[in-house]
């Protein structure tokens, strides 16, 4: 069910879109009569500046959802407070406000994340609890950095947990054998030595996807803090592209930690519509 908070955001956003839109006809409108080259160039100039308002609009908003149940407050608070934190540095940094940056690491300082105006435009909770994440309009490369950092987090996860299925399906196989030789002890002995090969190669097929797992939770802090660090240098690229080289390693640790922390979220992907789900457009909404 829809909170009224996000029907209200809606219901505003909508509005804030429908009066763009309108003003844009109305220039577009004014173009078309016989106005004076110097007054058609202003109204074309001012089409222009309000569809690149509503575009804008449209792809500042960065959607998100938390598939988690129980969804818990202290999960709410821990995503929130990341994602704000992050999206008021890559803000900071898209500006060139370095000086402002490094303060707002050291004191957290709420006018920094209020000057950034990262706020939610709409919230659902109908399982799972999706939620538009609304960044600076005028610098959409936040929304993108933002989005980049989300999908690779979900990626990583996705083949930490590919993994762990392969782990347990090699062993129900080898459990499965395992049965099925006991049942066969009367069987021929070349058939019985066949059965007994395969089930050995089971088991070394399983040894060694074991020894991947272990070895990847033994080393899955420090593979997390590189994948952190790379997308933070992902990001770093997307918001301030073409930047002094020596500042990046800086920007990269001061990103790294609230990577980490949205990274801590379990379920927590950006909620784009599948490809599946989009139709062509007909002929006659071509």
């Amino acid at each position: 069910m829809k909170t009224r908070y996000a029907q209200e955001n809606k219901t505003e956003r909508e509005a804030s879109d429908t009066s763009v839109i309108r003003k844009m006809m109305e220039a577009r409108s004014a173009t078309v009569h016989d106005l004076p080259n110097e007054a058609v160039n202003k109204k074309h100039y001012e089409l222009t500046e309000l569809a690149d308002e509503l575009l804008n609009s449209l792809t500042t908003i960065i959607p998100l959802r938390i598939d988690q149940e129980p969804l818990t407050p202290q999960t709410l608070a821990l995503i929130f407070s990341a994602l704000t934190e992050l999206t008021t540095k890559l803000w900071l940094i898209a500006m060139h406000r370095l000086a402002d940056l490094i303060e707002y690491t050291q004191t957290h300082d709420a006018r920094f994340a209020n000057k950034a105006g990262t706020t939610i435009a709409w919230a659902t909770y109908n399982s799972p609890f999706s939620f538009g994440l609304q960044v600076d309009k005028f610098v959409p490369s936040v929304a993108e950095a933002v989005m980049t950092i989300v999908d690779g987090l979900s990626q990583r996860k996705a083949k930490r947990e590919q993994l762990e299925i392969n782990n347990q399906t090699t062993a129900q196989k080898i459990k499965e054998a395992e049965e099925a030789l006991k049942q066969q002890q009367e069987m021929a002995e070349l058939e019985r030595q066949k059965m007994e090969l395969g089930l050995e190669k089971l088991r070394l097929e399983n040894q060694k996807e074991r020894q991947a797992f272990v070895e990847q939770r033994l080393e899955s802090r420090t593979k997390q803090i590189t994948a952190a660090l790379e997308l933070a240098g992902k990001a770093i690229d997307i918001v301030y592209p073409n930047g002094d080289p020596e500042m990046r390693p800086v920007f990269m640790q001061i990103l790294v930690n609230n990577i980490l922390q949205i990274d801590s979220v379990e379920g927590l992907q950006l909620a784009l519509p599948e490809q599946s789900n989009v139709k062509p457009p007909t002929k006659e909404e071509a």
